[in-house]
C-alpha cells in the first residue's frame, strides 16, 4: 500500500473523526437565533472561526474545510515522527474542543462525559496509530510524498504551518 494511503487511513481517520466531532458540536451548539439568521450571535472560542461563523454558516464550513486541508497537508508531507505527534495533538485538541460544548448542551452531569470523550479519542487514536505503525516499513524520515522535491515539500509545509498559525495564534 502506498505511504500516502497508509497515512490517510492510520493517521487521517482519527484526525477526521475528532475534527468532525468538534465541528459537529460547534455547529450544533449555535443558538436558535443564529440559525434564524442572526449570525452576530455566533458562539465560538477561536477568534478566526468566530469571525467566520458571524459572517455565515457556509463561511464557517469553508473555514473548517480549509483547516482540514491543512491537517491533511501536514500528515502527508511531514516526516513520519512529526506526523504521528501532530496526529496526537490534533485528535486530543479537537476532542477537547468538541467536549467543551457538553457543558452548554447537557446543562448537568456533563463532567462525566469527559471520561467517555477521552476514552473514545484514545481508542480511535490507538487503533489508528497501531495499524499505521505496525504496517509501516521501519525507515527514518519517511514521507508520504517522495516524488516531491524537498524544497517544494517543505515550502508546502511552511505555507500550511503559517496559515495554521494565522488561524489559531494571531488574534483577529
Amino acid at each position: 500500500m502506498p505511504e500516502w494511503k497508509r497515512r490517510l487511513l492510520g493517521l487521517g481517520i482519527p484526525c477526521l473523526l475528532a475534527w468532525a466531532f468538534d465541528v459537529g458540536m460547534t455547529f450544533h451548539g449555535q443558538p436558535e437565533a443564529y440559525w434564524s439568521g442572526d449570525y452576530s450571535l455566533a458562539d465560538e472560542g477561536s477568534p478566526m472561526f468566530a469571525m467566520l461563523f458571524k459572517m455565515h454558516p457556509l463561511a464557517a464550513a469553508a473555514g473548517e474545510a480549509f483547516w482540514l486541508g491543512i491537517i491533511i497537508t501536514w500528515l502527508l508531507l511531514m516526516p513520519e515522527s512529526i506526523a504521528v505527534v501532530l496526529t496526537v495533538v490534533i485528535v486530543f485538541g479537537h476532542s477537547a474542543g468538541g467536549y467543551t460544548w457538553f457543558g452548554f448542551l447537557l446543562q448537568s452531569r456533563w463532567f462525566q462525559t469527559l471520561h467517555g470523550v477521552v476514552f473514545v479519542s484514545a481508542a480511535v487514536l490507538g487503533v489508528g496509530l497501531h495499524w499505521f505503525l505496525w504496517t509501516s516499513p521501519r525507515q527514518v524520515g519517511v514521507v508520504a510524498a517522495p516524488g516531491l522535491r524537498p524544497a517544494v515539500r517543505w515550502s508546502l509545509v511552511a505555507i500550511a504551518t503559517a496559515l495554521a498559525a494565522y488561524i489559531y495564534l494571531i488574534p483577529q
